[in-house]
């Protein structure tokens, strides 16, 4: 590290603190961790060290170096207890729903959400509102319900309208949807979350990932493998667990699958609801005898031995 000159301490560290950012919008996430490591060792401003900490944690997380972004995390909670800036206690309140969510199972991350919005205003949160759909999809990989994490933001009160929202909004309600059950929403979601280049590079491949699974649920195979492809050239220089999930579905891709067409997508997804062919025909305009056969064909295509392992195969996580 060259030597800072005197009263300039801080800018410096905000200047590591932005060069992080850029690295993680642009997924030089090894150029960023190397940065903030060799920083905190001589960061000599209180807040600056809690938020570059606060950073080498996360970027920990997502290397899968889970002792040392606890380590990191425990000395956020000391050092960043009474903080004035709101914006740091965000960054805390958020590593703490992180580490939660990744290493403490459901329940914590559950409590852990109360404890993000507990930790600033209401106004405050709305200043970062994105950072608020960040946590809410922390929580949700945990296995916190999409009915709980839909509480959690109505609690805090913050919308997609609140500024530089929207494609984290976009990107939590592609995985809410995932989670509901309701693919062909989550596509719709996920086509707006990967059209905006607002997220960091991790959150952009992770978004890719998502619409990617819930595209080869609905049978459009080759759009699915174009984004899957998308997200694991986003992660192509990171090791970590989000292009293992990439990997993962990009696996499915491999087992034989056959494109659906339109009609054949539009009958599976009212299949996967539950409802009976008559009632299928009723909503298509078709005949019974109809749907049957596109009931035939989407289970031949999709490898399935009946309606209801279809609707377990569409709806199932990825593990």
């Amino acid at each position: 590290m060259t030597a800072i000159l005197p009263g300039c301490e801080t800018a410096a560290g905000k200047v590591v603190r932005h060069g992080v950012d850029l690295a993680e919008q642009s997924g030089q996430w090894q150029r960023g961790w190397d940065i903030v490591t060799a920083r905190l060792p001589v960061e000599t401003d209180a807040v600056e060290r809690v938020v570059l900490s606060v950073k080498a944690a996360s970027l920990a997380l997502e290397q899968g170096l889970d002792d040392e972004a606890v380590a990191l995390y425990e000395r956020v909670v000391v050092e960043g207890h009474g903080m004035d800036q709101y914006w740091a206690r965000i960054y805390v309140a958020l590593l703490d729903v992180a580490v939660s969510s990744r290493l403490r199972g459901q329940g914590e991350a559950l409590r852990s959400l109360t404890r993000y919005r507990t930790a600033v205003t209401a106004p405050e949160h709305q200043r970062r509102a994105y950072r608020t759909a960040q946590a809410g999809l922390w929580a949700l990989d945990a296995g916190v319900s999409p009915a709980q994490v839909r509480g959690f933001l109505a609690a805090i009160g913050v919308t997609p309208e609140h500024p530089g929202a929207r494609a984290s909004f976009a990107h939590l309600e592609c995985a809410l949807l995932e989670s509901e059950g309701s693919v062909a929403a989550a596509v719709a979601a996920g086509l707006d979350a990967v059209d905006c280049m607002d997220l960091p590079a991790a959150w952009r491949a992770d978004a890719h990932t998502r619409l990617g699974r819930s595209l080869l649920r609905t049978g459009r195979v080759s759009e699915a493998r174009r984004h899957i492809g998308i997200a694991l050239e986003l992660l192509a220089q990171w090791p970590g667990w989000r292009r293992r999930t990439a990997d993962q579905v990009c696996s499915r891709l491999d087992t034989p699958h056959r494109e659906l067409t339109v009609r054949e997508r539009e009958v599976s997804a009212l299949v996967v609801e539950g409802l009976s062919n008559r009632v299928i025909a009723e909503r298509l305009a078709v005949s019974p005898r109809t749907v049957a056969v596109h009931v035939s064909r989407i289970l031949a295509k999709t490898n399935c031995r009946s309606r209801t392992e279809l609707a377990v195969s569409t709806l199932r996580p990825v593990s």
